[in-house]
C-alpha cells in the first residue's frame, strides 16, 4: 500500500500514462482476453473454427471478437487499426516463407517462436513482440540463442516496428 502512495510510484505510473496517451492507434481490441482466449470466444461468437494464433493476432487488431471480420491474406492496412500490428504481421508473413519456405501457411502453422523472435527483432528483456506468453517455456528462447543457433546475420533480423518507426514510412 505504501508503494502506491509513493512518489516512485507516482512518476512511473504517470510515465506508463503519457506513453500510452502518445501512441497512435490502439494497441488491441481483445480486452483482458490472452489471443487465445479472444480466437475462442470470436470462433464462438462466429460460428467458426478457432483461429491459431497468428489469426487470433490479426482478428484482435480488426476489432472486437463481434465485429472482426474474418481473416483475409489480401487484406490491407485499411481492415486494421493498428498500422504497427500490421507491419509486424506482414514482417512475419514475409519471413516465415523465407526460412520455412514459400508453401509454408500462416494460418494453418501453429506460430513459430524463431520466426516470431526474428521478424520482431526480439525485445530488451528476450521476450517477443508479437504473441507475448502464449508459447511454452520450454520451447522459448531469446534472439541471440537463435542468431547463434542458426547462423544469422544481425542484418537479416529485423527491426522491431514501433509506432513512431510505421508512421515515418508512411
Amino acid at each position: 500500500m505504501d508503494y502506491w502512495c509513493s512518489e516512485e510510484y507516482r512518476e512511473k505510473n504517470l510515465d506508463y500514462k503519457n506513453r500510452r496517451a502518445a501512441m497512435e492507434d490502439p494497441p488491441h481490441h481483445q480486452g483482458n482476453l490472452n489471443l487465445k482466449g479472444f480466437g475462442e470466444r470470436w470462433a464462438s461468437h462466429n460460428k467458426a473454427p478457432e483461429p491459431n494464433l497468428f489469426v487470433a493476432y490479426a482478428l484482435a487488431h480488426k476489432g472486437s471478437f463481434r465485429s472482426a471480420t474474418p481473416y483475409d491474406e489480401n487484406d490491407t492496412l485499411p481492415a486494421y487499426t493498428s498500422k504497427t500490428a500490421y507491419d509486424r504481421m506482414d514482417k512475419f508473413k514475409r519471413k516465415a516463407k523465407e526460412m520455412r519456405g514459400p508453401e509454408y501457411d500462416v494460418t494453418l502453422e501453429p506460430l513459430d517462436h524463431e520466426v516470431v523472435m526474428i521478424s520482431g527483432g526480439g525485445r530488451k528483456h528476450g521476450k517477443e513482440a508479437t504473441g507475448g506468453g502464449m508459447f511454452p517455456r520450454s520451447s522459448r528462447r531469446t534472439l541471440p540463442e537463435y542468431k547463434a543457433r542458426s547462423g544469422i546475420s544481425t542484418s537479416s533480423i529485423c527491426q522491431r516496428s514501433t509506432p513512431a518507426m510505421v508512421a515515418m514510412e508512411s
